[in-house]
């Protein structure tokens, strides 16, 4: 309706710290074939940003990747070069919560974030760390406690991917 993108997805991370069974990014460079596991670098991020400017400044919602977007070194940076351009964008993040220090929420609490999303996929130990390979299940609970206690408590959402043993 109003010519412009609502919300804005820009795979600045293409990877994950994580080897899950069920996940296609596993299958890279096999069966997706333009795919490309990387890490975009914060110049390349800049030409992205600029090019997407006009859209930028117009769209509600900037989200730094479907993956892992805080593997990426400069997201940080990234968020404030977004944020020059439009004030008033949120950005929602998704996480397994592998690499989601106490240091990293405390960062993310600066930012306009409008959801926390974390992959838990179960609720018992032994089905989260069946299903999702070189997860900790006492890690991601350690995570929402942390993010509960956090000025993000209300922004926190869980995702289960739906399968036969959760």
């Amino acid at each position: 309706i109003t010519g412009y993108p609502y919300s804005i997805i820009l795979q600045t991370v293409s990877a994950c710290d994580l080897k899950c069974k069920h996940c296609f990014i596993n299958d890279y460079n096999i069966h997706i074939h333009d795919g490309a596991i990387k890490i975009m670098g914060f110049d390349e991020f800049l030409l992205f940003a600029e090019r997407l400017k006009p859209m930028i400044k117009k769209s509600s919602y900037f989200q730094f990747s479907t993956f892992e977007a805080i593997l990426n070194k400069h997201l940080f940076k990234m968020m404030d070069e977004i944020l020059k351009i439009n004030r008033k964008i949120q950005f929602p993040f998704l996480s397994n919560t592998m690499q989601l220090s106490a240091e990293k929420i405390l960062q993310l609490e600066k930012y306009p974030v409008s959801v926390v999303n974390i992959s838990l996929d179960g609720y018992k130990k032994k089905t989260v760390e069946d299903f999702k390979t070189e997860v900790s299940f006492e890690k991601i609970i350690e995570t929402i406690i942390a993010l509960k206690n956090s000025v993000l408590k209300d922004k926190v959402t869980v995702t289960f991917v739906a399968h036969k043993n959760n």
